[in-house]
């Protein structure tokens, strides 16, 4: 692989506005850490950019030196694409400005926001888009994967919400996307992931949201079948403003539970409901009449709700994932998960189910929308030598729900598992993705993703 000259790397820095890292730059190590801590990688130049001239002259650079590119925003993406061995980084994490426009509901943030960031500039307003629902995630990669969330059910997914948004394409021009300029650039950047450009600014429509209401029930994992069927029967039955996910996990030392279950392996359904208590209270009282062991109901603003998973999500340890949607969960599933689950590992890891659908058609990249379910099996350690053991168990429970998995997968809750399961994530829209792609980025600069390839 080429190396950079240090005139190359002056010529640079004369116009860089931003932070240029190299191996050995005292803030090298620190920097090149991304959210999977099994993510070790050395990248010739990590640019920390300021501007979208800073991410332009940073693409321009990387194909003129003959080196290649990955693009980083939060860094959150479990497949580690944010830092490539012998690459140059565009790095957006400094670029994490957030404006809101309570008039025109609006915000504009960064490539390197991180959900709390708009949360909390948002919610100063009463105001929220479709975020993840770890406030640490960055809006970047989530936004462009698609952006399911606790307002999905009602707003729609992140993408959808994406009204407008700057792109720094391949050859090194900014460019607009948006319904009226290059539109079909912005139908692809709308769920197909970071393969057409850098985007560098998001304009997303905002939703007036303020309370929510969240709840929390738990039950032993031995009883899974029974509640997580009651899960998969009544939650599609809800109303838009009802979102619950149901779960295995490890019950946490949290006052609402009692504490001759901290440590046990439990099932749990968690819901919230956006907008007045009083009406929540149909919806949960279902789930609350099932004789909970561990519960606890409350009115919180949504920004607090948005940050009450992230202690399950923490930075700098060892991630795997596995995932798939589903067209439907017989019993025969269940059990496969309720026998599986509390054989996990590790306390910080969990499995989930997510009703995800079904969901109007939206006119942009993002597939999927037809599956009811998804599940999600998040596999969370520390010592590395225990990899074999952790993934282990992961990819077991994931074989043994192949019957009962779609073709497809919500891209950003997966490693790197190749183009025939991107190719069959988007099903039909691929092939007008390929055609975009060999018009905005023919040599595939933009690989280190999901990828396209042209």
């Amino acid at each position: 692989m080429p190396a950079i000259s240090d005139a190359a790397l002056k010529n640079l820095s004369n116009r860089f506005s931003g932070d240029l890292v190299r191996p050995g730059d005292p803030t090298y190590d620190e920097d090149r850490k991304i959210f999977n801590g099994m993510i070790d990688r050395r990248p010739a130049l990590i640019a920390r950019a300021r501007s979208s001239a800073d991410v332009a002259d940073t693409v321009r650079f990387a194909t003129s030196e003959g080196l290649p590119l990955a693009v980083r925003g939060g860094g959150h993406g479990i497949a580690g694409f944010a830092m490539i061995d012998g690459a140059v980084v565009a790095d957006c994490s400094l670029m994490n400005e957030v404006r809101v426009d309570p008039g025109a509901r609006t915000i504009v943030a960064g490539p390197g926001s991180r959900w709390r960031d708009v949360d909390g500039a948002a919610g100063a307003h009463g105001l929220a888009t479709t975020g993840g629902t770890i406030s640490t995630t960055g809006i970047a990669g989530f936004t462009l994967g698609g952006g399911i969330g606790f307002l999905a059910k009602k707003y729609g997914l992140a993408c959808d919400n994406l009204i407008d948004a700057e792109v720094v394409l391949a050859d090194g021009r900014v460019v607009r996307a948006n319904d009226s300029e290059n539109p079909d650039l912005f139908w692809a950047i709308r769920g197909g992931g970071g393969n057409f450009g850098v985007v560098t600014s998001f304009t997303f429509r905002a939703h007036p949201v303020t309370d929510v209401t969240f709840s929390l029930y738990m039950w032993p994992a031995a009883d899974g079948v029974e509640h997580l069927s009651f899960y998969r029967d009544y939650v599609p039955t809800t109303p838009p403003e009802f979102v619950a996910l149901g779960m295995f996990g490890t019950a946490p030392p949290m006052p609402f539970i009692a504490e001759e279950i901290h440590g046990e392996e439990v099932v749990l359904i968690g819901a919230i409901y956006i907008g007045a208590p009083e009406d929540a209270e149909p919806w949960l009282k279902p789930i609350a009449e099932r004789a909970p062991i561990g519960n606890v109901s409350m009115p919180m603003p949504y920004m607090v709700a948005q940050q009450l998973l992230d202690a399950s999500a923490p930075d700098g340890v060892r991630n795997y994932w596995r995932s798939s949607y589903m067209d439907e969960i017989p019993d025969a599933a269940l059990e496969i998960l309720t026998a599986g689950a509390p054989g996990k590992r590790s306390p910080m890891s969990l499995v989930q189910l997510i009703n995800a659908g079904p969901a109007p058609e939206v006119d942009n990249a993002f597939p999927g929308r037809n599956h009811p379910f998804l599940y999600h099996l998040i596999t969370v350690w520390t010592d590395p030598a225990e990899d074999a053991e952790q993934i282990g168990w992961n990819t077991k429970l994931s074989g043994e729900l192949s019957p009962y998995s779609a073709q497809s997968a919500y891209l950003n809750f997966i490693g790197d598992e190749g183009t025939d399961r991107v190719r069959g994530t988007f099903g039909e829209k691929y092939e007008r993705l390929v055609e975009l792609k060999r018009r905005y980025d023919p040599q595939n600069l933009f690989r280190y993703n999901q990828n396209i390839t042209p």
